[in-house]
């Protein structure tokens, strides 16, 4: 009887320990968030980030868009028509990208980028940069 006892200790302590972790993992994510929200840094990578997974234009809390992870100059227009384009014509290689003007080209290199991330192999670790 005793040996249970000592077991329910255990697992009560265990417990407790996890949710108290929990709570301070929680308690330090929104202090990061509070401090992210007075940062325009770091608002624009979240929304760089946040554009990564969108076809359209993320604008962040300070009014910078970006789509596909890039910052638009004046519209994000043209970089969409470009990452459109090289999704159409089945883009295959950077070369392509070539004969566009700035914003399209960004744009389609966008498109290139994001197809040899989808080609490369999860086990491998080169990174071009």
């Amino acid at each position: 009887m005793k040996d249970w006892l000592k077991i329910l200790g255990f697992l009560l302590l265990a417990i407790a320990i996890f949710y108290g972790l929990h709570a301070m993992d929680e308690r330090r994510r929104q202090r990061l968030e509070a401090k992210c929200a007075l940062s325009e840094s770091c608002l624009n990578e979240r929304a760089a980030s946040q554009s990564m997974a969108t076809s359209s234009p993320v604008t962040s809390s300070s009014g910078k868009r970006y789509f596909h992870g890039i910052k638009c100059s004046a519209n994000c227009d043209e970089i969409a028509q470009g990452y459109s384009w090289a999704d159409r014509v089945g883009l295959t290689n950077e070369e392509g990208c070539d004969e566009l003007n700035d914003d399209r080209r960004d744009g389609c290199l966008a498109y290139y980028e994001e197809l040899l991330e989808s080609q490369r192999d999860p086990g491998d670790s080169y990174d071009p940069e």
